[in-house]
């Protein structure tokens, strides 16, 4: 039996249960909450290990402040001190590209000390030499594409050029400037021309070789462009469209007067200017090898008698492509 304070005690929590189930109220859980202990402080020396991580926590604060102090630092540039030296195009073609800066260079005495101590000097005996003294008058170097090229005089068709390369022979074309070019490349365009570099006897699957129709005065050259030159290419088409050779058969008349020029070297030694060249003839033997070119050299009969006996052939081959 229940005293009367317990049923008083239970029918009051069961009237305030159904209140609050007719009013969708459920019992709120009560949970109940963690004691916050007070941080102690320990008057007392500190264990090797909580000084360990001080240690390290420390160094760290100290990294953070290195790194950030460098990356402030990264951001001012460093004023040159000394002259840069030669520098190179970002571009292609590359990173052979020629943007060399003036510096003073005796041409004359260059040319002197090659024509002695070159092997080649022994295999060009008895060839006209003629020096180049052509200096720049810009510090900028300029795209050869942006320079018109002038044209040598006759006098100096079938003359062997010091100093010895490319860049010397480039400068002897546009007097006053410095071109930029790429040394890697067979064809040099201009704004006015295109000039042909060409390595003779040299060990390649393809021959840049000279040919004689029997004993006629013409002299014919061979030519092959680059694998990535298509018929289609504005160089080849300049080529083709360009003057004419009169041993061609084509019947179409240029469309341009710009003229093709042409060295040529022996044994990596210096070039020689071969003058003009006249089209005669191309073929495209498939879609992996070189357009091959022959050309007339229209200046041939300026060439004294040594440069053409280097030139002529053991056996008279005609003309072939």
């Amino acid at each position: 039996m229940l005293s009367a304070y317990e049923e008083e005690r239970l029918a009051k929590i069961a009237r305030n249960k159904a209140m609050l189930e007719s009013l969708g109220m459920e019992k709120m859980k009560v949970t109940p909450q963690k004691r916050q202990l007070a941080k102690k402080i320990v008057d007392a020396p500190l264990r090797r290990s909580a000084r360990v991580e001080r240690a390290v926590a420390e160094r760290a604060r100290n990294n953070d402040k290195v790194l950030k102090a460098r990356k402030k630092t990264r951001g001012v540039k460093k004023h040159r001190t000394q002259p840069a030296s030669t520098t190179r195009s970002p571009d292609l073609i590359g990173r052979h590209t020629v943007t060399r800066e003036a510096q003073p260079i005796d041409m004359a005495a260059t040319a002197r000390r090659q024509q002695t101590l070159m092997v080649s000097s022994e295999i060009l005996r008895g060839i006209p030499a003629h020096t180049i003294l052509s200096s720049a008058s810009t510090m900028s170097a300029i795209s050869i594409k942006d320079l018109h090229v002038e044209v040598p005089p006759d006098t100096h068709i079938g003359s062997v050029l010091y100093p010895v390369g490319k860049f010397a022979t480039m400068m002897w074309l546009c007097p006053g400037h410095r071109p930029k070019f790429s040394l890697l490349q067979s064809h040099q365009v201009w704004s006015n021309a295109i000039v042909l570099f060409i390595n003779v006897d040299l060990n390649d699957r393809y021959t840049n070789d000279f040919s004689r129709l029997d004993d006629s005065p013409h002299l014919f050259v061979n030519w092959f462009a680059r694998n990535s030159l298509t018929e289609e290419s504005p160089v080849i088409q300049q080529l083709i469209q360009g003057t004419l050779s009169s041993q061609t058969s084509r019947i179409e008349k240029p469309t341009h007067n710009k003229p093709t020029l042409l060295f040529f070297r022996f044994a990596q030694g210096p070039y020689v200017y071969g003058g003009r060249l006249g089209y005669v003839r191309h073929n495209v033997k498939g879609h992996s090898s070189s357009i091959g070119f022959q050309f007339e050299l229209l200046d041939a009969a300026r060439f004294c008698p040594a440069l053409n006996a280097l030139l002529t052939p053991k056996e008279d081959d005609g003309p072939t492509a």
